[in-house]
């Protein structure tokens, strides 16, 4: 090293950046200080010749607290590598590997752009950021005219129809979701400033339990703020520090796959009363769905709207309790509940006293997590799902589960809707390898997954009804163009949009002798059935369930019944076996006479019919543009 020169100094001899362009983040600081504390110095920094810092302020602002003070100097022109050699840690060794995952870590996590300073320092000296990749939310090249991630899978695999497989586990550990994750985080460019720190919470997210001890003390005016009052415990006694939660940000490949298997088709409407950060609502957006999100925080609902500001998607966010969702949004107008509520006080995103993660129990928090649920069933569309991504959390006192996924299957099934899916969401190992060692002091395994709990509202039988297939070929998708194109006339094809669907609807059913067998119209063959009175019972099961249990508990058997009615009728009624229809009026009036209890009023029965043919008409249509227009796979109008 004749050419360079080694010399120390000390760490009050460096001087920060006063212009640094990364603001750095409370949890990344924390990581910083724990592995300076545990492993010593590794990396080195970069200083200029004026010994002002160019990259590493955060590692000597660290140092510098913990009292590294002295510092190695190598004056070097760049031209060489500077190496740092660790004489002490062997790369093979625990100690070795865990660095490595410190270094990468703490660099990943601890990165958050000071967007004003960066701009400033640009114009100034002419700095060209698109070199660099650089590009900010409010640019018009970002906010506007961006693609969805394509799917480059193969024909005819599951990926290439439902982007992943639908199986009940989804592994985010895969190449394909990671590539997928990656490209949908470049595209959104939402790196989660809102909610570094749960909006001015870090500590309470780092300090659960002491954040909860500091609202109940007597003296707390003595302490300036909650981080003074961590401050004034020692280390060893603060308890459990949740190091996995930096900015807790959702996958986005996952509200991508729960809008294309979960709604009808592209332009519906999807919506959330624990609306959250951006992430979600800007997939749904970009995906061409219409999104809702009522969030308590206002600055969270300042921040989106500034996200979403410039950027031609149909999302809007409501800063009210998730509790008067009601307020804002109509009953049955919504075609997906998605929502993934706080997880207790898991992360404690505000001290307003109706944020659900800042109750004072475990029950008082369900119980504003049940009413906004219940209240969002109302704005559901019959024949629609909610999905609800949850993951259990523990009482810190005893270390037990919640169990708070069974408490949200308990308040969809007292809603009245149907469980129909449980997915378990696997997720990277990340930081859980550095806590479970600590959680398996007490027998606690570290979680590295979350449920995706999926259920119906209405009657399940239909769903094949309202929900086109996905996994069609692209010769079906070219025989469906020519399908509806032949059905096409002069007036219809004036029409646009749903009532260009309708029509084409109700033109095959006009015609459905001349359109060759095709699965994919099966659906409109089956309404036909409708037209012609030939329901079958699997449709009708909610009625024909009310025939048969009558009859089952009226003590009569089928002749009885005939000679009651004076026809061979009794079986049919009382039969799922068989083609079904609704006695007449006259005929219910009999039976009524002989069953007690068939009490619904006849009339009633009759509009339950009427709604479910509607329903298989409307289905026509929905499935028609869900094939031929949405998700842009064949464009006919």
């Amino acid at each position: 090293m004749a050419d360079e020169k080694v010399k120390q100094t000390k760490i009050d001899e460096l001087i920060p950046d006063d212009k640094n362009f990364n603001k750095g983040t409370e949890y990344g600081n924390s990581l910083i200080e724990k592995s300076l504390r545990k492993f010593g110095a590794g990396r080195s920094v970069l200083i200029d010749k004026n010994n002002r810092i160019i990259a590493g302020n955060k590692t000597i602002e660290n140092a510098s607290a913990i009292g590294l003070d002295d510092v190695i100097v190598v004056e070097t022109d760049g031209k060489k590598i500077v190496a740092v050699k660790r004489t002490d840690i062997d790369l093979d060794s625990k100690e070795g590997r865990e660095l490595a995952l410190a270094d990468n870590q703490t660099s990943a996590v601890n990165f958050s752009v000071d967007e004003d300073v960066l701009k400033d320092v640009s114009d100034e000296l002419q700095i060209d950021l698109d070199e660099w990749g650089v590009t900010f939310e409010d640019d018009e090249e970002q906010t506007t005219d961006v693609g969805i991630p394509q799917n480059d899978a193969e024909e005819g695999s599951l990926e290439k129809y439902f982007i992943v497989p639908p199986f009940s586990v989804l592994d985010t550990r895969n190449g394909r979701w990671q590539e997928r994750k990656k490209q949908w985080n470049e595209l959104l460019n939402n790196n989660g400033q809102t909610r570094e720190g749960a909006i001015g919470f870090g500590d309470a997210l780092l300090y659960p339990k002491l954040y909860k001890d500091f609202k109940n003390i007597e003296n707390k005016e003595k302490f300036e703020s909650f981080k003074d009052y961590v401050d004034s415990i020692p280390e060893e006694q603060r308890g459990y520090s949740r190091l996995s939660l930096c900015v807790s940000m959702f996958d986005p490949v996952l509200a991508e796959i729960c809008a294309l298997w979960f709604t009808p088709a592209k332009g519906c409407r999807i919506f959330d009363p624990f609306a959250g950060d951006t992430q979600k609502g800007l997939v749904f957006g970009l995906c061409g769905y219409s999104f809702t999100g009522i969030e308590l925080r206002r600055e969270q609902v300042d921040e989106n709207n500034r996200v979403i500001n410039g950027r031609d998607v149909d999302v809007r966010y409501i800063c009210d309790d998730g509790q008067n969702v009601r307020n804002h949004i109509e009953d049955e107008s919504q075609d997906l509940l998605f929502s993934c509520p706080p997880y207790f006080d898991l992360e404690v995103y505000s001290d307003d006293p109706k944020d659900a993660s800042n109750q004072p129990d475990y029950d008082s928090f369900i119980k504003i997590i049940d009413k906004a649920f219940t209240e969002s069933v109302a704005c559901l569309k019959n024949n629609r799902f909610a999905v609800v991504v949850v993951g259990d959390v523990r009482n810190e006192d005893s270390g037990e589960y919640y169990d708070f996924p069974s408490d949200i299957k308990r308040i969809f099934k007292r809603a009245g809707l149907y469980f129909m899916n449980e997915l378990i969401l696997v997720e990277s190992v990340g930081s859980s390898a550095i806590k479970a060692s600590l959680l398996m002091k007490g027998r606690k395994v570290a979680k590295t997954h979350q449920n995706i709990l999926v259920f119906y509202k209405g009657n399940p039988r239909a769903i094949n009804m309202c929900y086109f297939p996905l996994d069609i070929t692209e010769q079906e998708k070219e025989e469906l163009r020519e399908t509806i194109k032949s059905l096409e006339t002069e007036d219809i094809a004036k029409l646009s949009g749903e009532d260009y669907f309708k029509a084409i609807a109700e033109r095959a059913i006009e015609q459905i002798g001349s359109i060759e067998n095709n699965v994919l119209i099966k659906d409109i063959k089956n309404a036909i059935k409708w037209e012609k009175g030939m329901q079958s019972t699997q449709t009708f099961k909610p009625i024909v369930d009310y025939f048969i249990t009558a009859f089952k508990e009226s003590g009569l058997t089928q002749k009885q019944v005939e000679e009651h009615l004076g026809n061979r009728m009794g079986g049919h009624y009382f039969s799922d076996k068989s083609q079904w229809s609704l006695p007449t009026r006259e005929n219910y009036n009999k039976l009524q006479q002989i069953m007690p209890n068939l009490t619904r009023n006849y009339d009633d029965l009759v509009e339950e019919l009427r709604t479910l043919k509607n329903l298989s008409r409307n289905a026509n249509a929905e499935n028609l543009s869900r094939i031929a227009n949405a998700d842009g796979r064949v464009p006919i109008k």
